[in-house]
C-alpha cells in the first residue's frame, strides 16, 4: 500500500512537471492530483527536489521501454528506427493537441545549477537517446564516407529536429513545421544512403 501511495505521488508529480512545469508546481498540486495527504508526501519525500528526482529516475528506467525498445524491436533498419523514434514525439505532441512537449526536455531548461545532481541525471537520459540515434547514424554514415557526417553528428541532427520540431509545434499549435523538419531529415539520410 506505502508504495502505490509513493508511484502515484510521483506518477502526479510527473504529469504536473510535465503539464505545467517543475517550479510552477506545488507540493500541494501533487497531493492533491495524487490523492495522498500532505504528510504522506512528507513521509516519503523530504523535499519537492527529491520527488523531482525520482521524477527523473522514472524516465531514466522507462526510456528504453517507452521510445526506444517499441521501434528497436519492430525493425532493424537504422533509417527507420531513427523515424520511427522521431514519430513516437510526434505522436505524443498529435495526442495531446499540441499542448504537451518533451517532458524531459522541459525540464531541462528549467533547471539551474542548484539543481546539478537532478541536471546530470538529466543529461544522462539525452545521452543514452543519443547513443540509441548514433547506433543507427553510424550504419548510415558508413555509406557516405569521408564526405559524410559523423554518426555523432547525425544523431545530433536527428535529436535538434525533434526538439526544435516540438518548439515550432508548440509555438504555433500545428503540426506542419515537424513534419516539414522531418521531411528534410528523411531526405538528407536519403541522400547519404545512395552516396
Amino acid at each position: 500500500m506505502a508504495s502505490e501511495t509513493r508511484d502515484r505521488i510521483v506518477d502526479s508529480a510527473r504529469q504536473l512537471f510535465w503539464e505545467q512545469g517543475y517550479e510552477s508546481t506545488t507540493l500541494a498540486e501533487i497531493a492533491d492530483r495524487s490523492g495522498a495527504m500532505p504528510g504522506s508526501i512528507y513521509y516519503f519525500f523530504k523535499t519537492k527536489e527529491a520527488i523531482l528526482d525520482a521524477v527523473v529516475d522514472h524516465y531514466d528506467e522507462q526510456l528504453g521501454a517507452w521510445l526506444i525498445d517499441p521501434v528497436f524491436g519492430r525493425t532493424d533498419d537504422p533509417v527507420e528506427r531513427i523515424f520511427g523514434v522521431i514519430d513516437t514525439y510526434r505522436s505524443f505532441l498529435v495526442e495531446t493537441h499540441f499542448s504537451l512537449g518533451c517532458p524531459v526536455g522541459g525540464l531541462a531548461l528549467e533547471l539551474g545549477e542548484e539543481l546539478a545532481d537532478v541536471r546530470a541525471q538529466v543529461s544522462k537520459i539525452f545521452d543514452d537517446l543519443t547513443e540509441a540515434m548514433e547506433s543507427c547514424a553510424r550504419e548510415v554514415v558508413s555509406a557516405a564516407g569521408q564526405d559524410g557526417p559523423t554518426a555523432e553528428e547525425l544523431a545530433a541532427l536527428c535529436l535538434t529536429v525533434i526538439a526544435g520540431g516540438v518548439v515550432q509545434v508548440r509555438a504555433l499549435q500545428t503540426i506542419e513545421p515537424f513534419d516539414r523538419s522531418v521531411a528534410c531529415l528523411r531526405d538528407y539520410i536519403g541522400r547519404l544512403r545512395a552516396a
